[in-house]
């Protein structure tokens, strides 16, 4: 009731809430794991990690264009890069910074490269932009194609990803 003993008029989520169909609520159960979460990737060798790379490469179809990326630490350039925003700013005081690199191959042959340098950002960051600046130049070299994306540091995946 209002001040003037009035009935409310409805709010219209109370009268959209009336006309929408009965809903069930969902159920909150809680997360389901495998075997396979907790299992440690990194219990191979470097020797044993370069012959499985080797045979899934073998796999491979010599059509297929394989980039390969990478990022690391690396030390401080001399002036800063061309996409830096302030070149006064001195994150790391230790002089050094993160960089990534990329080498797009078909079969045997080379088709393109690059490399570059972020500030303010840790390896992780350089690893996924190594990988997204290498799948961007595959994809401009080839607008509709399959690439597969190999990172040294995981195993290399059976998964393609699509661009059209």
């Amino acid at each position: 009731m209002t001040l003037r003993g009035l009935p409310r008029r409805p709010t219209t989520l109370q009268t959209a809430a009336q006309l929408a169909l009965p809903f069930p609520r969902p159920v909150l159960q809680p997360p389901v794991y495998n075997g396979d979460t907790h299992k440690d990737p990194a219990p191979t060798s470097k020797d044993r990690a370069a012959k499985d790379f080797k045979e899934w490469l073998l796999q491979r179809d010599p059509s297929e264009i394989v980039v390969y990326t990478d990022g690391s630490m690396i030390a401080k350039q001399m002036g800063p890069p061309a996409h830096a925003e302030d070149p006064d700013t001195e994150e790391r005081p230790e002089g050094e910074c993160v960089g990534f690199g990329y080498v797009i191959f078909q079969g045997q042959t080379e088709l393109g490269r690059g490399c570059g340098q972020l500030e303010q950002a840790e390896v992780f960051d350089a690893e996924a932009e190594g990988a997204r600046h290498g799948l961007k130049a595959a994809v401009a070299l080839f607008p509709v194609l399959r690439v597969r994306p190999y990172n040294r540091g995981a195993s290399p995946s059976n998964k393609n990803i699509e661009t059209a």
